[in-house]
């Protein structure tokens, strides 16, 4: 017997969690069979699928950040290193430019200070900081995916499929 894939209600943008991720995913997958250890393999497979769908999601996120248009995101641009979070663009970023002044003065106090933010916003964009976390979010994508491989092809794979490919084709 074929086993058989459930998913349980719709999976949309409108379902996120309060964090932005995918990762309780895995809650609205279910897989039926007669055999005791399907179930159980699907959960993991459908726990990866979340995990590494959501993470490429947040990774996106904070790329948007710094390249998308606050209104279409929905808040002004560098929001995040306002709040004094550094998210992966900006550790990209440090990785290639590690003696930047702005950085460091952010790092070291001066989080919230406009104009430390737009110049150090622009430079993340005028480097190769936000190809190198689109690079890690294709990568998420790719074993999340990969998780998928397993199970039967059918309307909910395949959509589940087209979820993680918007998740990185997203316009940035």
């Amino acid at each position: 017997m074929q086993p058989q894939i459930l998913v349980v209600g719709e999976i949309g943008v409108n379902q996120l969690g309060e964090d932005g991720c995918f990762n309780k995913l895995h809650a609205g997958i279910i897989r039926q069979s007669r055999t005791t250890d399907q179930p159980r393999l699907c959960y993991g497979l459908a726990r990866t699928y979340g995990r590494e769908v959501g993470s490429a999601f947040q990774i996106v996120d904070d790329i948007l950040d710094f390249v998308g248009d606050p209104a279409h995101i929905g808040k002004p641009v560098g929001g995040d290193l306002r709040q004094g979070l550094v998210t992966l663009p900006t550790l990209c970023y440090m990785e290639e430019r590690p003696h930047d002044a702005d950085v460091r003065a952010l790092l070291n106090g001066r989080m919230g200070d406009e104009a430390i933010t737009a110049r150090v916003v622009e430079a993340v964009r005028a480097s190769n900081a936000i190809r190198a976390a689109l690079a890690e979010a294709r990568q998420f994508v790719a074993r999340g995916l990969s998780a998928l491989d397993t199970l039967p092809p059918g309307l909910p794979v395949e959509s589940l499929r087209r979820l993680a490919e918007y998740v990185v084709s997203r316009d940035l």
